[in-house]
């Protein structure tokens, strides 16, 4: 625990963040009410859902079955942290962003019409399970240097998604200096889950780890 004390906490312009309000952006995104987590109605999707793929890959010639329990790892890791995402935004995030491409296209049209919003809608986005809503809020959103460390140490996104981000970023104003601070901090939390927990650098973890928490969250668990 000693070594957490070292870690602190196509191509359009993108347009300033002022020129719309939050309150009349996000305000609209919540009409319809909030995404309140149930675990019994989670848990039932959830097994529907791994029972589905399951079936898939036994019956695909293509899976043997090594890939198979391969594979069923990785969705059985997705469907743990999908539990832990929605019980942590419980009722701070719009119900439409139960299914998760509604979720990026809200990011992406809040970016083409320079909304920002707020920074638990932000968090929200740069650690939502699906990667392509964490790539739309690093491309549309001014992030602060936990948030672009978020993105930048996440498994699941691409190289090339990252380069995206971080050139939508120098576009807002932020300064390569802390985009270099943010980068390091990614190393940094990549390298102490290394050393804890034998390279096991999923998003589960990587929520976990007290560098990338946000002071809400740090409120909300104590």
């Amino acid at each position: 625990m000693s070594e957490d004390k070292d870690l602190e906490p196509p191509k359009l312009p993108i347009p300033k963040r002022e020129s719309i309000p939050v309150s009349d952006f996000e305000g609209e995104l919540f009409r319809d009410g909030t995404l309140d987590f149930n675990l019994d109605k989670y848990m039932a999707r959830a097994r529907e859902d791994l029972d589905r793929k399951k079936n898939w890959y036994e019956e695909n010639p293509g899976w043997d079955a090594r890939r198979t329990a391969e594979s069923m790892a990785r969705d059985y890791q997705g469907a743990n942290y999908e539990l832990i995402w929605r019980d942590r935004f419980s009722g701070r995030v719009p119900k439409r962003w139960d299914l998760w491409y509604f979720a990026m296209d809200d990011f992406k049209k809040a970016g083409q019409l320079g909304a920002r919003l707020s920074q638990t809608l932000v968090d929200a986005g740069v650690s939502y399970p699906h990667h392509l809503v964490a790539n739309e809020t690093g491309k549309g959103q001014l992030l602060n240097t936990r948030q672009l460390a978020w993105l930048f140490v996440r498994p699941d996104l691409p190289l090339w998604n990252r380069n995206q981000i971080m050139e939508a970023q120098l576009k807002m104003g932020v300064k390569k200096e802390d985009i270099k601070h943010a980068m390091k901090l990614a190393d940094e939390v990549r390298e102490n889950l290394r050393k804890r927990q034998s390279g096991a650098s999923s998003l589960e973890n990587i929520s976990k780890h007290p560098a990338l928490s946000s002071p809400s969250e740090s409120q909300q668990n104590s």
